[in-house]
């Protein structure tokens, strides 16, 4: 008779010198009981408790596609209608607002995922959103020089506003 069950014990990944049976439900480590952090599905180790599954991982493709279609059209439609105020310096700070928009709408409709990709995506379409219009609207003789430069700084922290929001 051989003795398999000495191959069967399992030791706390923290406490090698503890026997265990628990597994944590994301990492199947082996945790004791000390080290066992209880949630909705079972038990957890430590780093697995401490993170949530959407902070973690990647955006799957289809959520990005989710978080990245209504992003654009929230970054469009709030960066032409503050194309359309022109608002001096204040403008600044409602670019901003855009871009912290469009990086929650983003993540949000991606599942809550906070990933690079998905900012930095949610960052280009928010710069691009509030960028547009004025290059337009400068390509059309309506806009001065000093005019888009102004607007295209406000671009620039639309896309910072989106990246911090999303990531």
């Amino acid at each position: 008779m051989t003795n398999d069950d000495e191959d069967d014990d399992l030791r706390c990944y923290r406490h090698p010198a503890r026997e265990t049976a628990l597994r944590c439900n994301e990492c199947e480590r082996p945790i004791c009981v000390d080290c066992a952090v209880q949630s909705a599905v079972g038990f957890k180790c430590p780093e697995c408790a401490r993170t949530s599954r959407a902070a973690r991982g990647q955006v799957p493709v289809r959520r990005m596609a989710r978080g990245v279609v209504p992003a654009a059209a929230v970054a469009v439609v709030l960066g032409s209608l503050l194309a359309s105020i022109r608002v001096p310096f204040i403008g600044w700070l409602l670019a901003y607002g855009v871009g912290v928009a469009t990086g929650e709408v983003a993540r949000r409709f991606s599942g809550g995922y906070r990933d690079p990709l998905l900012a930095r995506i949610a960052a280009t379409v928010a710069g691009l959103g509030v960028g547009v219009p004025p290059l337009l609207a400068y390509l059309g003789g309506i806009l001065s020089p000093t005019g888009l430069g102004f607007l295209l700084l406000g671009a620039a922290f639309a896309a910072f506003g989106a990246y911090s929001r999303a990531s």
